[in-house]
């Protein structure tokens, strides 16, 4: 990305259930300092097909609670996203979505367990 002048890269934020309202503000001022245009997505937004390379080069996954995000986004959301990244879209993740990028993590007695996207 450019800082200084306009940035032509295209950004989508998951805004959603389980955001977390002051990280996703927060993620907002960021990418409008550094003069990154961005649009918001939901999960349904998402599932029906509008992450695309032809409309966005990132996706950002603000904090909050990955768990919801993986009910609300379900298994096609999920794909969407997985598919997104293989053909070469950005993704950032932020606290929980970044923990929403895993695969699998380790529960309070060490056991490897399923956890987001993969």
């Amino acid at each position: 990305f450019t800082r200084g002048k306009k940035s032509g890269k295209r950004v989508a934020i998951y805004k959603d259930s389980g955001v977390w309202k002051i990280g996703l503000n927060h993620t907002k001022k960021l990418l409008k300092q550094m003069k990154i245009s961005y649009t918001t997505l939901s999960a349904r937004d998402i599932q029906a097909g509008k992450l695309t390379l032809s409309r966005y080069d990132m996706l950002v996954m603000p904090g909050g609670k990955s768990w919801i995000y993986l009910d609300d986004l379900k298994e096609t959301g999920a794909k969407a996203i997985r598919d997104f990244v293989s053909q070469g879209g950005g993704y950032f993740g932020t606290c929980a979505g970044a923990f929403f990028a895993t695969s699998h993590r380790k529960d309070s007695q060490r056991n490897n367990i399923p956890y987001g996207i993969g």
